[in-house]
This record gives C-alpha cells, structure tokens and sequence, in this order.
C-alpha cells in the first residue's frame, strides 16, 4: 500500500510519504547539497576505506596527546628517568656522610679553609682527593657525591 498525499494546488507532482529518508531529506546526497565548496574525494565515500583513515587518524591524535600530555612514557625513557632518580637518590643519601667524614677528620678546619679557597668547580675533585667522597668497600670517590659533598659544605658557617 501507498499512500500519496495531494498537493493542496493542484497540477504538482505526488510526494511518496513511505520512501522519504527519516531526515526528510528526499533523493538528493544531504551531504553536499547547498553548499559552495563540494567536499573532498576522501570525504564523500561512504566505505571501509573511511573507516580506516578514521581510525588511523584517531590513533595517531590518541598517541600524541597521551606521550604529550597524558603522562605517557616508552619503555627506555622509564628506565632512564628511574637510573636517573636512583642514583640521586644515592647521592642524597651519600652527601651528608661525606660531610660528616669531612668535619670529623683531624684537620676539618684548615681542610674547610682550603675547600673555600678553591673555585666552585673543583671543590669535588678537591673532596674527592681528599678521601671523604669514598664510600665503605670501594676503592673510587663518586664524583656526584663529592660534588654535593663540597656543595653542602660550601653553604656550611
């Protein structure tokens, strides 16, 4: 059964109320019509191809904001950032015992006074030969420590 509705003047074309697209829309692509620039190839398909280049493109945006700004990290990056706060963290730790070698040794003041003397970056070497830097069982000074060694006793009164 069809039902067509008769134009209130008459002579007009019959209007089919069952074969009407739900927007209202009849026979004519919705997507460009009344418009001034006719849309790119790629976006008139209506295929999977579209479908992909959706997804890929989405894909991509996903991954930029979340290594930008969502915290995100590759695997090496994470590894490098945790070496770099484990071995500050040792310095950390290292530093205020290499101050206290350093003050308890039998000439600590006339050693401060040196250490003052000396320009601000070579004062770790200077701590680092001196033997304060050195940690129990090893043989070698580590540099940061003694860096920070000479940093906390810099700032010392």
């Amino acid at each position: 059964m069809v039902i067509h509705r008769q134009p209130a003047q008459g002579g007009g074309p019959s209007t089919n109320l069952l074969n009407r697209h739900p927007s209202g829309v009849s026979g004519r692509d919705f997507l460009t019509e009344g418009r001034l620039m006719p849309l790119p190839s790629i976006l008139q398909d209506h295929t999977i191809k579209r479908l992909i280049q959706g997804a890929a493109v989405g894909a991509v945006v996903t991954m930029i904001v979340g290594f930008n700004w969502g915290g995100w990290s590759l695997e090496s990056t994470a590894e490098k950032r945790a070496d770099e706060a484990s071995r500050s963290a040792v310095v950390a730790v290292l530093a205020p015992i290499c101050v206290d070698k350093f003050q308890h040794a039998a000439d600590a003041a006339d050693n401060l006074v040196e250490l003052k003397k000396v320009s601000s970056y070579m004062q770790g070497s200077f701590v680092e030969k001196g033997g304060w830097a050195t940690s129990p069982g090893t043989d070698k000074a580590n540099s940061a420590v003694a860096q920070a060694c000479a940093t906390m006793l810099g700032n010392l009164k």
